[in-house]
Protein backbone atom coordinates (compact mmCIF):
# COMPACT_ATOMS: atom_id res chain seq x y z
CA UNK A 1 0.00 0.00 0.00
CA UNK A 2 2.74 2.34 1.14
CA UNK A 3 4.59 1.92 -2.52
CA UNK A 4 1.07 2.55 -4.19
CA UNK A 5 0.91 5.85 -2.03
CA UNK A 6 4.42 6.86 -3.50
CA UNK A 7 3.58 5.97 -6.85
CA UNK A 8 0.76 8.24 -7.06
CA UNK A 9 2.59 11.02 -5.55
CA UNK A 10 5.45 10.55 -8.13
CA UNK A 11 2.79 10.71 -10.66
CA UNK A 12 1.13 14.29 -9.12
CA UNK A 13 4.84 15.90 -8.86
CA UNK A 14 5.64 15.52 -12.40
CA UNK A 15 1.65 16.53 -13.23
CA UNK A 16 2.22 20.18 -11.21
CA UNK A 17 5.65 19.87 -13.17
CA UNK A 18 4.37 19.73 -16.71
CA UNK A 19 1.44 22.08 -15.45
CA UNK A 20 4.46 24.98 -14.83
CA UNK A 21 6.20 24.13 -18.13
CA UNK A 22 3.32 24.70 -20.15
CA UNK A 23 2.54 27.94 -18.52
CA UNK A 24 6.22 28.84 -18.74
CA UNK A 25 6.34 27.72 -22.51
CA UNK A 26 3.20 29.89 -23.17
CA UNK A 27 4.83 32.90 -21.71
CA UNK A 28 7.38 32.19 -23.65
CA UNK A 29 4.98 32.62 -27.29
CA UNK A 30 4.77 35.97 -28.57
CA UNK A 31 1.84 36.42 -31.27
CA UNK A 32 1.42 39.75 -33.39
CA UNK A 33 -1.52 41.80 -33.48
CA UNK A 34 -4.16 41.33 -35.97
CA UNK A 35 -6.96 42.80 -36.76
CA UNK A 36 -9.96 41.91 -38.71
CA UNK A 37 -13.79 42.40 -39.07
CA UNK A 38 -15.85 39.50 -38.63
CA UNK A 39 -18.53 40.78 -40.68
CA UNK A 40 -16.22 41.42 -43.51
CA UNK A 41 -17.87 41.32 -47.42
CA UNK A 42 -21.24 42.40 -47.92
CA UNK A 43 -23.57 41.78 -45.37
CA UNK A 44 -27.51 42.46 -45.14
CA UNK A 45 -28.70 44.88 -42.61
CA UNK A 46 -31.42 46.56 -41.75
CA UNK A 47 -32.03 49.95 -40.56
CA UNK A 48 -34.10 51.42 -37.75
CA UNK A 49 -36.66 53.52 -38.31
CA UNK A 50 -35.92 56.92 -37.09
CA UNK A 51 -32.25 57.03 -35.34
CA UNK A 52 -30.47 53.95 -33.77
CA UNK A 53 -27.07 52.69 -33.61
CA UNK A 54 -25.62 50.09 -35.53
CA UNK A 55 -22.54 48.66 -34.18
CA UNK A 56 -19.78 46.81 -36.27
CA UNK A 57 -17.38 44.34 -34.38
CA UNK A 58 -13.77 44.87 -34.50
CA UNK A 59 -11.37 41.90 -33.34
CA UNK A 60 -8.13 41.70 -32.42
CA UNK A 61 -6.26 38.54 -32.35
CA UNK A 62 -3.13 37.58 -31.18
CA UNK A 63 -0.87 36.68 -27.46
CA UNK A 64 1.53 38.26 -25.37
CA UNK A 65 1.89 41.43 -27.28
CA UNK A 66 4.32 44.25 -25.54
CA UNK A 67 1.50 46.65 -26.05
CA UNK A 68 -2.42 44.64 -25.92
CA UNK A 69 -4.24 47.66 -26.75
CA UNK A 70 -4.63 48.70 -30.17
CA UNK A 71 -6.19 51.64 -31.55
CA UNK A 72 -7.81 50.89 -34.75
CA UNK A 73 -8.41 53.73 -37.38
CA UNK A 74 -11.87 53.66 -39.25
CA UNK A 75 -14.03 55.14 -41.77
CA UNK A 76 -15.64 55.23 -45.23
CA UNK A 77 -14.12 53.52 -47.64
CA UNK A 78 -14.50 55.01 -51.18
CA UNK A 79 -12.29 53.49 -52.97
CA UNK A 80 -13.29 50.20 -51.73
CA UNK A 81 -17.16 51.04 -53.01
CA UNK A 82 -15.91 51.80 -56.74
CA UNK A 83 -14.03 48.29 -56.87
CA UNK A 84 -17.02 46.83 -55.18
CA UNK A 85 -19.44 48.43 -57.73
CA UNK A 86 -16.99 46.74 -60.66
CA UNK A 87 -18.54 43.38 -60.09
CA UNK A 88 -21.71 44.20 -57.81
CA UNK A 89 -23.39 46.98 -60.33
CA UNK A 90 -26.42 48.99 -58.59
CA UNK A 91 -25.87 49.67 -55.59
CA UNK A 92 -25.60 52.97 -54.55
CA UNK A 93 -23.43 54.94 -50.97
CA UNK A 94 -25.91 54.95 -48.51
CA UNK A 95 -26.30 59.23 -48.42
CA UNK A 96 -24.17 60.79 -45.66
CA UNK A 97 -27.97 62.96 -44.60
CA UNK A 98 -28.61 58.54 -42.99
CA UNK A 99 -25.32 58.21 -41.18
CA UNK A 100 -22.83 59.62 -38.80
CA UNK A 101 -19.59 57.86 -36.81
CA UNK A 102 -19.24 59.79 -33.60
CA UNK A 103 -15.56 58.47 -33.78
CA UNK A 104 -13.48 57.11 -36.06
CA UNK A 105 -11.07 55.62 -33.64
CA UNK A 106 -11.83 51.76 -31.63
CA UNK A 107 -9.61 51.08 -28.87
CA UNK A 108 -9.23 46.82 -28.37
CA UNK A 109 -7.99 46.39 -25.15
CA UNK A 110 -9.30 42.46 -25.04
CA UNK A 111 -10.72 40.70 -28.31
CA UNK A 112 -13.21 42.60 -29.07
CA UNK A 113 -14.67 46.68 -29.38
CA UNK A 114 -17.22 48.02 -31.57
CA UNK A 115 -17.57 50.71 -34.45
CA UNK A 116 -20.72 52.58 -33.45
CA UNK A 117 -22.50 53.65 -36.78
CA UNK A 118 -25.50 56.48 -36.14
CA UNK A 119 -28.63 55.63 -38.48
CA UNK A 120 -30.53 59.20 -39.48
CA UNK A 121 -33.51 59.98 -40.88
CA UNK A 122 -34.48 56.59 -41.88
CA UNK A 123 -37.59 56.68 -43.23
CA UNK A 124 -40.55 54.28 -44.70
CA UNK A 125 -39.55 55.46 -47.81
CA UNK A 126 -35.67 55.20 -47.52
CA UNK A 127 -34.71 52.35 -48.65
CA UNK A 128 -37.69 52.33 -52.16
CA UNK A 129 -36.12 51.51 -55.12
CA UNK A 130 -32.53 51.72 -53.78
CA UNK A 131 -29.77 49.28 -52.81
CA UNK A 132 -27.61 51.26 -50.31
CA UNK A 133 -24.54 50.29 -49.00
CA UNK A 134 -22.01 51.75 -46.42
CA UNK A 135 -18.37 50.29 -46.96
CA UNK A 136 -15.96 50.78 -43.72
CA UNK A 137 -12.87 49.35 -43.94
CA UNK A 138 -9.76 49.56 -41.18
CA UNK A 139 -7.23 52.00 -42.44
CA UNK A 140 -4.78 52.05 -39.82
CA UNK A 141 -3.68 51.06 -36.65
CA UNK A 142 -1.76 52.10 -33.37
CA UNK A 143 0.82 50.97 -32.61
CA UNK A 144 0.85 49.34 -35.78
CA UNK A 145 -0.64 45.81 -36.27
CA UNK A 146 -1.00 43.63 -39.14
CA UNK A 147 -4.53 43.70 -40.82
CA UNK A 148 -6.07 40.46 -42.29
CA UNK A 149 -6.50 41.48 -45.99
CA UNK A 150 -9.39 39.41 -46.68
CA UNK A 151 -11.48 40.78 -43.85
CA UNK A 152 -10.75 44.62 -44.13
CA UNK A 153 -13.80 45.70 -45.20
CA UNK A 154 -17.30 45.64 -44.85
CA UNK A 155 -19.97 46.27 -46.86
CA UNK A 156 -23.01 47.26 -44.86
CA UNK A 157 -25.89 46.58 -47.58
CA UNK A 158 -28.95 48.52 -45.71
CA UNK A 159 -31.86 46.19 -47.44
CA UNK A 160 -35.06 47.57 -45.76
CA UNK A 161 -36.19 49.48 -42.53
CA UNK A 162 -37.59 47.45 -39.64
CA UNK A 163 -40.02 48.98 -36.82
CA UNK A 164 -38.88 48.86 -32.85
CA UNK A 165 -41.38 45.89 -32.48
CA UNK A 166 -39.39 43.42 -35.81
CA UNK A 167 -37.49 40.90 -33.69
CA UNK A 168 -37.13 37.42 -32.74
CA UNK A 169 -39.88 35.55 -30.49
CA UNK A 170 -40.95 32.38 -29.26
CA UNK A 171 -44.69 32.14 -30.13
CA UNK A 172 -46.51 29.26 -28.28
CA UNK A 173 -50.31 28.74 -28.06
CA UNK A 174 -53.26 27.04 -30.07
CA UNK A 175 -55.91 26.98 -32.99
CA UNK A 176 -59.34 25.03 -31.82
CA UNK A 177 -61.51 23.88 -34.52
CA UNK A 178 -65.47 24.26 -34.83
CA UNK A 179 -65.32 20.67 -33.51
CA UNK A 180 -63.42 21.46 -30.78
CA UNK A 181 -59.70 19.61 -32.37
CA UNK A 182 -57.14 21.27 -30.56
CA UNK A 183 -53.60 21.77 -32.71
CA UNK A 184 -50.57 23.20 -30.85
CA UNK A 185 -48.53 25.87 -31.75
CA UNK A 186 -45.13 26.03 -30.60
CA UNK A 187 -42.67 27.91 -32.36
CA UNK A 188 -39.99 30.88 -33.37
CA UNK A 189 -40.90 33.17 -35.22
CA UNK A 190 -39.37 36.16 -37.23
CA UNK A 191 -41.89 39.27 -38.54
CA UNK A 192 -41.13 41.29 -40.98
CA UNK A 193 -42.28 45.09 -40.24
CA UNK A 194 -44.69 47.23 -42.90
CA UNK A 195 -44.70 50.22 -41.10
CA UNK A 196 -44.18 52.41 -38.27
CA UNK A 197 -46.43 49.83 -36.09
CA UNK A 198 -47.57 47.01 -38.34
CA UNK A 199 -45.85 43.30 -38.42
CA UNK A 200 -46.77 40.57 -40.61
CA UNK A 201 -46.11 37.31 -39.30
CA UNK A 202 -47.01 33.61 -40.36
CA UNK A 203 -49.96 31.88 -39.89
CA UNK A 204 -51.33 28.22 -38.82
CA UNK A 205 -52.04 27.61 -42.49
CA UNK A 206 -49.18 27.09 -45.15
CA UNK A 207 -49.00 30.33 -46.62
CA UNK A 208 -50.90 32.05 -44.52
CA UNK A 209 -50.11 35.51 -43.75
CA UNK A 210 -51.03 37.72 -40.71
CA UNK A 211 -50.42 41.18 -39.47
CA UNK A 212 -50.41 42.86 -36.22
CA UNK A 213 -51.50 46.51 -35.89
CA UNK A 214 -49.87 47.82 -32.67
CA UNK A 215 -52.41 50.72 -31.00
CA UNK A 216 -52.08 52.23 -27.78
CA UNK A 217 -51.24 48.77 -26.68
CA UNK A 218 -53.73 47.04 -28.38
CA UNK A 219 -53.28 45.12 -31.52
CA UNK A 220 -55.56 44.95 -34.67
CA UNK A 221 -55.46 41.78 -36.47
CA UNK A 222 -56.42 41.35 -40.36
CA UNK A 223 -55.47 39.38 -42.79
CA UNK A 224 -51.89 40.17 -45.35
CA UNK A 225 -52.68 40.63 -49.16
CA UNK A 226 -52.93 37.23 -50.57
CA UNK A 227 -54.88 35.72 -47.69
CA UNK A 228 -58.16 37.43 -47.78
CA UNK A 229 -59.83 34.28 -48.22
CA UNK A 230 -59.09 33.44 -44.73
CA UNK A 231 -61.38 36.09 -43.38
CA UNK A 232 -58.42 37.06 -40.56
CA UNK A 233 -60.16 39.01 -37.87
CA UNK A 234 -59.69 39.81 -34.00
CA UNK A 235 -61.78 37.43 -31.72
CA UNK A 236 -62.71 39.69 -29.02
CA UNK A 237 -65.26 36.85 -27.65
CA UNK A 238 -62.06 34.83 -26.55
CA UNK A 239 -60.12 38.05 -25.83
CA UNK A 240 -58.69 41.43 -26.19
CA UNK A 241 -55.41 41.00 -28.55
CA UNK A 242 -52.77 43.07 -26.69
CA UNK A 243 -49.19 44.29 -26.35
CA UNK A 244 -46.84 45.15 -23.57
CA UNK A 245 -43.19 46.17 -23.71
CA UNK A 246 -40.56 48.49 -23.56
CA UNK A 247 -37.86 49.88 -25.83
CA UNK A 248 -33.74 48.22 -24.75
CA UNK A 249 -31.29 50.21 -26.21
CA UNK A 250 -29.18 47.23 -26.04
CA UNK A 251 -31.38 45.48 -28.65
CA UNK A 252 -32.38 48.47 -30.10
CA UNK A 253 -36.15 47.40 -30.31
CA UNK A 254 -39.04 46.68 -27.45
CA UNK A 255 -38.53 43.58 -25.38
CA UNK A 256 -42.15 42.36 -25.02
CA UNK A 257 -44.78 40.47 -25.53
CA UNK A 258 -47.91 40.10 -28.13
CA UNK A 259 -51.38 38.17 -26.93
CA UNK A 260 -53.01 37.49 -30.15
CA UNK A 261 -56.98 35.88 -30.11
CA UNK A 262 -58.60 36.00 -33.74
CA UNK A 263 -59.89 33.58 -35.92
CA UNK A 264 -59.71 32.72 -39.49
CA UNK A 265 -62.09 30.33 -41.69
CA UNK A 266 -60.79 27.23 -43.15
CA UNK A 267 -63.06 24.79 -45.67
CA UNK A 268 -66.25 26.88 -44.48
CA UNK A 269 -65.54 26.15 -40.77
CA UNK A 270 -64.38 28.32 -38.00
CA UNK A 271 -60.94 28.15 -36.23
CA UNK A 272 -60.13 30.38 -33.09
CA UNK A 273 -56.16 31.12 -32.56
CA UNK A 274 -55.21 31.78 -29.00
CA UNK A 275 -51.08 32.60 -29.05
CA UNK A 276 -48.39 34.66 -27.47
CA UNK A 277 -45.27 35.78 -28.70
CA UNK A 278 -42.55 36.89 -26.32
CA UNK A 279 -39.47 37.91 -27.04
CA UNK A 280 -36.73 36.17 -27.41
CA UNK A 281 -33.09 37.70 -27.84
Amino acid sequence: MLKKYRFLNALLFFAVILCISCEKGEDMINVDSTVYIPNSGLTTQTALLGESVFKLGVYKAGINQKDARVTVNMGVDQDAFTAFLATNPGYELLPATNYNIPSAEVVIGGEREDLNIRLTNITENTFTGKKYVLPISIRSTSPEAKMNAEKKVAFLYFSRFRNAYESKYKMYGEVTSDAGAITKIDEVQLPVSVSANVLEITGPVAGMKVRLAVMNNKVVITGAPGSEIYAIQNNTAKGESTYAGSFDPVYQAYKGAFKLFYSYMLNGKVQQVAVELSFTL
